[in-house]
């Protein structure tokens, strides 16, 4: 079986969503990425929700670039598009006179 895509739902500095829509209501599955995804570096807790296919981590201050770096590596899914963390921030422009 192919890995499920998944896409960051929503991120904060400290917090991450993780949506798999595909394996929605998959006991199995969600059991098996909340022991991957608690083992992460940089990741203090997990709340992984098969009824709606959703992963909430709470991650250490400072972590959220290593975390969302791991996940667009993932086994367990294929990230839809570059969170936000780990797209290079442009150089700041020179402001006029």
């Amino acid at each position: 079986m192919s890995r499920p895509r998944a896409r960051i739902a929503h991120q904060t500095e400290r917090r991450l969503r993780l949506r798999i829509d595909e394996r929605r209501r998959d006991l199995v599955y969600f059991l098996g990425l909340y022991e991957y995804l608690r083992r992460l570096p940089g990741v203090e807790e997990v709340q992984a929700d098969p009824l709606t296919g959703s992963a909430l981590l709470h991650l250490q201050p400072g972590a959220v670039r290593e975390v969302a770096i791991a996940l667009a590596q993932s086994p367990w899914f294929m990230l839809d598009a570059t969170p936000a963390a780990v797209r290079p921030v442009p150089p700041p422009t020179p402001e006029g006179p």
